[in-house]
């Protein structure tokens, strides 16, 4: 993997530091997970996502008929 030299101001390197130490992880995989959202290499989860809404949608090709108001609002005080 390449290495890549950043220039950051001193007082922002240090709150970087601290939000990734409270969160468990190193600044070199915080910064990597931003930049994998902010151009959306991670497709994974996304992907997996639209399969399951495709899935679900050929499950349910009912109808779902037609409601009256009355019975939509029966029962609430």
């Amino acid at each position: 993997m390449p290495n890549v030299t950043v220039s950051i101001p001193e007082h922002l390197l240090e709150k970087a530091r601290k939000y990734a130490a409270q969160r468990g992880t190193s600044l070199n995989n915080l910064l990597r997970e931003y930049l994998e959202e902010l151009v959306g290499l991670d497709r994974e989860g996304l992907e997996e996502a639209l399969r399951d809404l495709l899935e679900s949608a050929d499950r349910h090709k009912g109808r779902l008929g037609r409601w009256k108001r009355e019975d939509l609002y029966e029962g609430r005080v």
